[in-house]
């Protein structure tokens, strides 16, 4: 549903994107921070480089629309939180399209205002977040865990569409 939604925007249209862009803003900053602050960056070193938030907000002031951040609690637990990135790993394959679809707009803001899709390119981010997931110990012992995780991701990213 969510996928369809967003293939519905009219990249032409600079406040119709701006406006996708803003909704997706509080869901990825609330599990951006709740992972941050919980055991993402224990579960991998580079943590830091998969985190997308300054790059959406980045589009999001050159389109000149508004971020909005929200906050959650830690993700303390490993299955949940590979769960929940799932979700948010798997959107970068979603978000070349997305990228695509910005890039041949007729809008020059919206065609440079990519930053957010293209975070990630070309460094193996989706593979090494596979190799991890299938490797913990945590989602084999727990996949019930990983599942909620992932749908409470879900969930979120459609609330914010709704």
């Amino acid at each position: 549903m969510l996928d369809h939604r967003l293939s519905q925007v009219d990249f032409n249209n600079r406040q119709a994107y701006a406006e996708m862009l803003s909704r997706m803003s509080a869901p990825l900053s609330a599990f951006e921070i709740g992972l941050s602050a919980g055991i993402a960056p224990v579960l991998f070193t580079s943590w830091a480089s998969r985190l997308r938030g300054h790059a959406l907000r980045k589009d999001l002031i050159a389109l000149e629309a508004p971020f909005r951040a929200r906050a959650v609690a830690p993700i303390e637990d490993e299955a949940e939180a590979l769960g929940a990135l799932y979700v948010l790993e798997g959107s970068r394959l979603g978000g070349q399209v997305l990228a695509r679809m910005a890039s041949a707009s007729a809008d020059p803001v919206v065609r440079n205002a990519t930053r957010y899709f293209r975070h990630g390119e070309r460094q193996g981010l989706w593979r090494t977040f596979l190799d991890r997931l299938e490797s913990s110990r945590a989602v084999r012992d727990n996949p019930e865990r990983a599942k909620r995780g992932a749908v409470n991701a879900f969930e979120a990213f459609e609330a914010a569409f709704a």
